[in-house]
């Protein structure tokens, strides 16, 4: 529904040497329907704010799931900001890596 669901995902990954895992890769219409999932969390995170800025409960419990919301949706964003240059079959004005 809405493809938001993978079908017939490959999954690729790469090993040092060493036998450690450094990298994990997904075919790119895979990697379209979890851009898309991302963009949904976007939307739906301020929702979890406004929750919980406006629940009946204690502060520390209200700051818990706004913080939550807002968490949230810095981890998508950065996820879907990082991902989409390569999406557009653009190289990105800086290559990212984790492998260090």
């Amino acid at each position: 529904m809405f493809g938001l669901i993978p079908k017939d995902t490959t999954i690729t990954t790469q090993h040092a040497e060493n036998g450690v895992l450094t990298a994990v890769c997904v075919d790119s219409e895979t990697e379209r329907v979890m851009q898309r999932q991302r963009l949904i969390a976007m939307m739906g995170s301020p929702l979890v704010i406004y929750a919980g800025a406006t629940m009946k409960a204690p502060l520390w419990l209200k700051l818990t799931v706004a913080a939550m919301g807002g968490a949230c949706f810095m981890t998508h964003f950065s996820a879907y900001r990082t991902v989409r240059p390569y999406m557009k079959n653009k190289k990105p004005e800086k290559e990212t890596s984790n492998a260090e």
